[in-house]
């Protein structure tokens, strides 16, 4: 099967919330491009509904490469249980380079408790790029009213 966006054989296979397939560093690519030039949530290239998550499909790669094909991992990552009352807690704002930066984070919020403070930089939500501020947000909410895991990525060990 081929990536709809290098149209090259689906290689580090990936799904966005409307489970389309994809190359992963053409999806990051795709995502990058669109949230920054549009600050909003990104979008599917295929059907254009908004990518709140974006999961590894590893059984894909198997069956299109075999069993040796090794698969993407961010180097840090933590795992925040969002609870529907449960306040996020989380102020960020655009950071200079990659990811976004928190100047606040509320003592009794979750991601205090998840050893979060100000300064630390989030790269990624659910493996979807924090290219800014707002689409950030955005994502933490839709995954706090879902109840989903928030797995975030950060630049340095947390």
């Amino acid at each position: 099967m081929d990536c709809p966006i290098c149209t090259n054989k689906i290689s580090n296979a990936c799904v966005g919330t409307c489970m389309h397939h994809f190359c992963y560093p053409c999806l990051l690519q795709w995502i990058s491009r669109s949230s920054i030039k549009d600050k909003k949530i990104p979008d599917c290239p295929v059907c254009r509904k908004p990518i709140y998550e974006i999961r590894f499909d590893r059984e894909f790669d198997i069956v299109l490469h075999g069993d040796e094909f090794p698969t993407f991992k961010h180097p840090y990552e933590i795992e925040i249980k969002m609870q529907k009352c449960s306040k996020a807690g989380l102020t960020v704002k655009n950071n200079i380079g990659p990811g976004v930066e928190i100047i606040n984070v509320n003592e009794t919020g979750l991601f205090y408790k998840a050893g979060f403070r100000k300064g630390h930089v989030i790269l990624f939500i659910n493996n979807i790029p924090c290219n800014n501020h707002k689409s950030t947000i955005d994502i933490i909410n839709y995954n706090q009213s879902s109840k989903t895991p928030l797995i975030i990525s950060t630049l340095t060990k947390i």
